[in-house]
């Protein structure tokens, strides 16, 4: 009909709709928002006198406002939150006042929407209706601090907590609903600052310092010899020590292990959760006169503490905690840490005149009996397998070579795909010629619950234990 429309848009202006305006009154020509919800502008009612309307939903729905009686509005300017208009009636100038109506705070969007479950992540909370903010609420628990940045921005330090939360902010004038963009979810693992647990080398003339691992109690004092076994703590305030900065319901540890000072080749150690049966796996591998370090992620044990069982010869150990996996409220949460006993999955190596037991990579069928050749892949079922569920996105391994026989070989590690294609230019274990090498990878499971391993050159037997997973 030619008349002029007000319109709005939620998606940044790629699509608008019609506002919607009181019976009879239509948009004339005016409008403004002095703030992030609050709109003002004028309109036209069925006699055609000039009104002045608000929103209080960024410009979707209007309502007339009540104390505009014989007045024609003709321009308005707000400051906090109060409204001064100026118009005219039929003889003379008048003024007067309008109070922006207050409304709950609103929030629209935080970041980052993840921290560990200790606590002190800044999180920036973005929405409207901020400014007076009393309390800004992680669940039930206050945040640490927080800070008004504007009416749209509040910045809050995380306290420590489990699970998903929502967070909430609180207003003389109420409190944010409740959506999907304020949640905010405590993941169970927690990076620290390095802390040595456990380091065997004596005291004396060194920069070792005294630990439950050279404290001269039995077990506790010198290098690991053959068939030994020692405990160490790494949770709570266990028999070996007292790890504040490690909570006593830790549930598994990610941590830097070295050797130094080896004695024996072909010796390697075995690190489990203390209380339960020694598996027949490894974390590392070494010859005589060698310092290696491999990273590994175990479950915690009897009394807070991992168990490390050294093969052969003697050897000094070095333990470094990385960080901590603790429970979470509802355990089918998404994305969570599941810590193993270390189970073997996969071992290339002939089952003949050894102690290896037959697995899915010696059985005998194509492509799954000895070392792997040069430019060969292998795919290892690494989930809906013993205590692994089909639900897993991710698996944690140690994966080793052995029985190198080229400088310069490499595996690679990835999700077996669904289809024919070239593995990825990476790497996850580089060798020379007769090593035995060991790291860890953390991997997606693909394809048939299961990951490729290619050997880029020569030929290398592989072997895969499972330290734990990450449901989906």
């Amino acid at each position: 009909s030619g008349s002029t429309v007000l319109l709005y848009s939620t998606d940044d202006s790629e699509s608008w709709n019609l506002a919607t305006f009181p019976s009879g009154i239509s948009f004339n020509s005016y409008y403004n928002c002095p703030s992030s919800t609050f709109c003002l502008a004028t309109g036209t009612n069925s006699s055609g006198s000039t009104v002045l309307l608000y929103s209080t939903d960024d410009g979707q729905s209007w309502s007339l406002a009540t104390s505009t009686s014989g007045i024609m509005p003709s321009s308005h300017a707000c400051y906090s939150t109060t409204c001064v208009f100026a118009g005219a009636n039929a003889t003379s100038w008048n003024i007067g006042s309008l109070a922006q109506p207050q409304v709950a705070p609103n929030i629209t969007l935080i970041a980052p929407s993840t921290g560990p479950s200790s606590g002190g992540t800044t999180v920036t909370i973005t929405g409207s209706n901020f400014t007076g903010a009393t309390a800004v609420n992680f669940g039930s628990t206050p945040a640490t601090s927080f800070v008004v940045n504007s009416d749209t921005s509040i910045t809050a330090v995380a306290p420590s907590g489990i699970g998903t939360v929502d967070i909430s902010v609180i207003t003389p004038y109420g409190t944010s609903a409740t959506v999907s963009a304020d949640q905010f979810s405590y993941v169970n693992y927690t990076p620290i600052s390095p802390i040595r647990v456990c380091d065997t080398r004596p005291v004396s003339g060194t920069s070792v310092i005294s630990n439950q691992c050279n404290n001269g109690t039995a077990g506790n004092n010198g290098p690991l010899g053959q068939g030994e076994t020692i405990n160490v703590n790494v949770a709570g305030a266990g028999p070996g020590g007292t790890l504040d900065k490690i909570p006593a319901n830790a549930t598994a540890v990610v941590a830097n292990v070295t050797v130094t000072n080896t004695t024996q080749a072909g010796g390697f150690l075995t690190v489990y959760p203390t209380g339960q049966p020694q598996p027949n796996t490894s974390v590392m591998n070494f010859g005589p006169n060698e310092s290696l370090a491999n990273l590994v992620q175990v479950g915690i044990g009897t009394n807070g503490d991992i168990s490390i069982y050294n093969f052969n010869g003697s050897t000094d150990v070095i333990v470094d905690i990385e960080g901590y996996v603790v429970p979470v409220a509802n355990p089918t949460t998404t994305g969570l840490f599941v810590p193993l006993s270390p189970t073997r999955v996969c071992d290339t190596r002939s089952p003949s005149g050894t102690s290896i037991i037959s697995n899915q990579c010696n059985n005998g069928t194509a492509g799954n009996n000895g070392p792997l050749g040069q430019g060969e892949t292998i795919s290892v079922q690494v989930a809906n397998i013993d205590n692994i569920p089909a639900n897993t996105v991710a698996v944690v391994l140690n994966v080793t070579t052995t029985n190198t026989t080229n400088n310069g070989g490499f595996f690679t590690v990835y999700p077996t795909p669904t289809s024919s294609t070239s593995p990825p230019n990476a790497s996850d274990l580089n060798w020379s010629a007769n090593e035995t090498v060991a790291n860890m990878v953390v991997v997606k499971v693909g394809n048939n619950n299961s990951i490729n391993v290619y050997n880029a050159i020569g030929s290398a037997d592989l072997i895969i234990d499972v330290m734990g997973y990450y449901t989906n």
